[in-house]
């Protein structure tokens, strides 16, 4: 079931929807089809809050509140299987936990950093910020991964609807 929010474009300026539109797409194309919702809006954040060299640190917080932290050892294994990102190892050898400064990851494939149009880091961090709220909105609150990633995609292209974009979300036969 897809929900009809009104005014969600219009919550970002026009270089936002165009750097949320060129997420989508990359991780459309990066992403391979049977990719949960669930990791595909955990990539998305890995991309928003990825560096010039592109790691992002997931902190507990921001997974709790897109209601993916009860999965997110589960979802990053499976972005880590498509070899799409993998975790970084502490020095000591361990595996780092979602504790002080989040679970570090770097994207395999955005060497150079994450190009977004028009984005610098301080305007990845206000989308990123703008994306989390559109996804944790009242309305969507409630309901599944599927649903509020299809959300995003009139807020990035207000000239098309959710269910235009929900084929990619779909499950193979």
């Amino acid at each position: 079931m897809l929900l009809p929010i009104e005014g969600l474009s219009s919550k970002l300026a026009d270089q936002e929807r165009a750097a949320l539109l060129a997420a989508l797409r990359y991780l459309d194309a990066a992403l391979g089809h049977p990719t949960a919702p669930a990791a595909r809006i955990l990539a998305l954040i890995c991309i928003l809050r990825a560096d010039a060299t592109g790691t992002a640190r997931l902190s507990r917080g921001l997974l709790r509140a897109l209601r993916l932290a009860h999965h997110s050892d589960l979802l990053l294994a499976v972005l880590t299987d498509q070899r799409w990102l993998h975790v970084v190892v502490e020095p000591s050898g361990q595996r780092p936990g979602p504790t002080r400064g989040g679970v570090p990851v770097r994207i395999a494939d955005l060497r150079g950093g994450v190009a977004l149009p028009g984005t610098t880091r301080s305007a990845r961090r206000h989308l990123l910020d703008r994306t989390v709220r559109l996804l944790t909105h009242p309305r969507l609150r409630a309901t599944d991964e599927a649903t509020r990633l299809a959300a995003l995609h009139p807020a990035a292209d207000p000239g098309r609807t959710a269910l235009h974009h929900t084929c990619s979300l779909e499950r193979p036969p």
